[in-house]
């Protein structure tokens, strides 16, 4: 049931660690220059960080202070899922299988130098991944790597780098027959710590069906066990986790609908924000129809394309490797699963770089290659949204004014959701045709099964 690379497959492999460790060098080469500036000028520091990041917060790796915190109020039997003077007023959305990390000797305290470590092991793992190929150049991947979304994630020092880290381990472990349900034991780890990475369970179909059922008994054991220890926590966590608005620096489904909403129904359409016409736009009595309509003729639209296209996607990555596949399909699994359930911070999107391994590649067909490499510069984009988006605002109050500046700011934005909803139906087109191509190989292995004992001798009694 697993592809590998043989002599004839058409993607060759650059030789050398130099492809392979230019992206993490780069990376860690913006990160000392970000921890440098912090140690010498926080004021120079502050100023250039918020080129990448919207409205970057005075501290770095407050994600993981957050954590470290909500750990050490937990010990001392304070409800972290609830605002507290502990918490500073705030709350801990994550799950609760993480506070059991705090009887680890971790605290706030350890804040930095576990920012440094977290991110130090990110920016080094991503060397680990498939390099490129040799028709594309590498300054395509070293942007993706430096780009504003993964300096996000570095900054805040976010829980996502873990997942990232989990993830990446566990589909190399997949690759050999030995070792894969020890990559499945991992997305089972990752799963219980931040919920979506669940989805990762999907790869299982590429197993034989014996081995399928073997682990998808394991996993449903495994989330019996979660539900019987840690339901009403869980509960709790789900309750608490924030809605997001469509103009911030975020993706999911329900961006581009409720977005539309807003700027029909404010009594002036703004993009920045503006709480008072949010509240008179989400309260207008239609807005709820418009954003049921909006979300269902999209998802009809994506689903109709899926559908039409998901065999033809089987053929589209049919030229990659068994290990960019699994990386491709790791990502796509992970970003669509987060876009069509939930709205998501932009430090997410580093779940894209394990695509780019595949899609960096020259695709043998014309129509793998009008997808593949367009798929690719639009990662590309959606990692750099953040400074094309303030450049597209500020331009726009310079020559428009105050007033009429929501119309280029309403345009990128549009632009942007559009994109995200290409990328994350092709994701799902992608994850469809691996589908298809799993139930074949089950079917034509029991075809072949069935010949077999037909053929079989009839032994007398």
């Amino acid at each position: 049931m697993r592809a590998s690379q043989g002599p004839d497959d058409p993607t060759p492999m650059p030789r050398g660690a130099l492809p392979r460790w230019a992206p993490s060098l780069a990376g860690l080469a913006l990160f000392g220059m970000f921890v440098l500036l912090f140690a010498v000028s926080p004021f120079l520091y502050f100023h250039l960080i918020g080129a990448f990041v919207d409205r970057p917060l005075p501290t770095p790796f407050n994600d993981l202070g957050a954590i470290l915190t909500a750990g050490q109020c937990w010990r001392h039997g304070v409800n972290v899922y609830a605002p507290s003077a502990c918490m500073g007023g705030g709350v801990f959305n994550y799950s609760p299988f993480m506070l059991r990390l705090s009887y680890l000797p971790l605290g706030p305290d350890q804040r930095v130098i576990g920012g440094l470590l977290l991110d130090m092991a990110f920016l080094a793992s991503l060397a680990l991944l498939p390099p490129d190929g040799p028709d594309m150049s590498p300054v395509f991947r070293l942007l993706a790597v430096c780009s504003p979304n993964v300096v996000f994630a570095l900054e805040r020092a976010n829980f996502d780098i873990v997942m990232f880290l989990f993830v990446l381990v566990a589909v190399l472990l997949l690759r050999a027959h030995r070792t894969a349900i020890a990559g499945y034991g991992l997305f089972l780890a990752a799963a219980a710590l931040k919920f979506y990475p669940i989805v990762l369970m999907v790869l299982a179909l590429r197993e034989r069906p014996l081995r399928f059922l073997t682990v998808l008994a394991i996993s449903l054991c495994c989330f019996a066990a979660y539900l019987f220890l840690f339901a009403r926590s869980t509960g709790q966590a789900l309750n608490i986790l924030p809605p997001g608005l469509p103009f911030d620096d975020a993706f999911g489904a329900a961006s581009l609908p409720f977005g539309v909403m807003l700027l029909a129904f404010q009594p002036i359409p703004r993009v920045l924000p503006d709480i008072p016409g949010d509240l008179v736009a989400i309260h207008h009595p239609f807005a709820g129809a418009l954003f049921s309509f909006a979300r269902f003729g999209l998802s009809l639209a994506a689903l109709i394309w899926v559908i039409l296209r998901a065999r033809q996607r089987r053929f589209d990555v049919g030229h990659i490797d068994d290990e960019r596949r699994l990386f491709l399909l790791a990502g796509c699994l992970l970003i669509a699963f987060c876009f069509f359930c939930s709205m998501n911070a932009g430090y997410r999107s580093i779940f894209l770089l394990l695509t780019l391994p595949a899609l960096c590649l020259r695709a043998p067909t014309d129509a793998g290659k009008w997808l593949v490499r367009p798929l690719a510069l639009a990662i590309l984009l959606l990692l750099w949204e953040t400074p094309l988006r303030l450049s597209v605002y500020a331009i726009g109050l310079a020559v428009l004014g105050p007033v009429h500046d929501v119309y280029p700011q309403a345009g990128f934005w549009l632009l942007r959701e559009l994109l995200w909803w290409w990328v994350a139906t092709e994701f799902v087109g992608f994850i469809a045709g691996f589908a298809w191509g799993c139930l074949a190989d089950w079917l034509a292995l029991s075809s072949a099964w069935r010949s077999v004992r037909r053929a079989a001798p009839v032994l007398p009694r």
